[in-house]
C-alpha cells in the first residue's frame, strides 16, 4: 500500500476533482451540475482502496483555472511512481468518473463535454483504449453479442 504525503494527496484529489468539475461546468445549469457531481462521486467509489482514502478528505485543494489537466497529469505521475499496481485502475476510474458525470444530466454527452473528456483521455493515456460507459452498457444489453 502506497503512503502518500499530504502534498501528494492534495495533488491527486485536486487533479481528479478539478477535471470532474470541468466536465460538470461545460454546460447545463445548477441541477445538471449537481447530478453530474453526484455521478462523479459514485464513480470514485471504484477507485483502488488505497486511493479511496484520499477522497474521504473534505478539503478540496484549489486548482487554478486552466491548470486542471496539468494537475491531473501530476496526480497520475504520483500514482505511477508510488503505486504502479494501482495506476491502471486509477486511470480507468478517472475516465469512468468523467464519462459518468457527462452522462448524468440526461440528453447525452454534449460536444463541449466530449471535447473536455477527449483532453482528459489524452492526459490519462493508459485508459484511452477503453470503451466509454455508454459503449459498455450497450454491449451488456446486446443479446447477439455472445452468439456465433
Amino acid at each position: 500500500m502506497a503512503d502518500y504525503t499530504e502534498v501528494e494527496s492534495d495533488t491527486i484529489r485536486g487533479g481528479v476533482l478539478a477535471v470532474a468539475s470541468l466536465v460538470s461546468r461545460a454546460d447545463g445549469g445548477f441541477f445538471q451540475q449537481f447530478k453530474e457531481s453526484a455521478a462523479a462521486s459514485r464513480a470514485l467509489q471504484k477507485m483502488p482502496p488505497e486511493l479511496q482514502s484520499i477522497f474521504r478528505e473534505f478539503d478540496v485543494p484549489r486548482v487554478t483555472k486552466g491548470e486542471e489537466m496539468s494537475t491531473l497529469s501530476e496526480a497520475i505521475a504520483i500514482v505511477d511512481a508510488k503505486d504502479p499496481d494501482s495506476s491502471q485502475s486509477f486511470r480507468q476510474t478517472v475516465i469512468d468518473m468523467v464519462e459518468a458525470a457527462a452522462e448524468a444530466a440526461g440528453g447525452g454527452v454534449s460536444d463541449k463535454e466530449r471535447a473536455i473528456i477527449d483532453q482528459i483521455r489524452q492526459v490519462v493515456g493508459g485508459a484511452e483504449q477503453q470503451p466509454t460507459l455508454q459503449q459498455r452498457d450497450a454491449l451488456d444489453r446486446d443479446p447477439l453479442r455472445d452468439q456465433p
